[in-house]
């Protein structure tokens, strides 16, 4: 079960890496606030499904599934721009809550 403190920790450590790595989204220096924002929330749900069971939406049960096709049908264009970085987030990014 995803407490609200240990989803508030995992989207502090996710959303910090994202910031830090926004340079491997595709056309980042025009991004927007709203689609960073999306791209936070979206690299949060994969990392919560990885981890804790968490309802995340098509998109990132398809990343972490490992499903290519479905993940790229699932993606909007700020989806796609970003799928490199999403990707990272779920290989490199593990939050130790306890």
């Amino acid at each position: 079960m995803v407490t609200p403190e240990i989803k508030e920790k995992v989207e502090t450590i996710v959303n910090s890496y994202v910031e830090k790595n926004l340079n491997l989204v595709l056309n980042w220096s025009n991004l927007g606030e709203n689609n960073i924002a999306t791209i936070k929330k979206t690299a949060v749900d994969i990392v919560l499904l990885r981890d804790f069971s968490w309802n995340g939406g098509g998109f990132a049960k398809a990343v972490v599934d490992e499903k290519l096709f479905e993940t790229v049908t699932f993606a909007d264009d700020i989806l796609i721009r970003s799928l490199k970085l999403l990707l990272l987030v779920k290989r490199n990014v593990h939050p130790q809550v306890d």
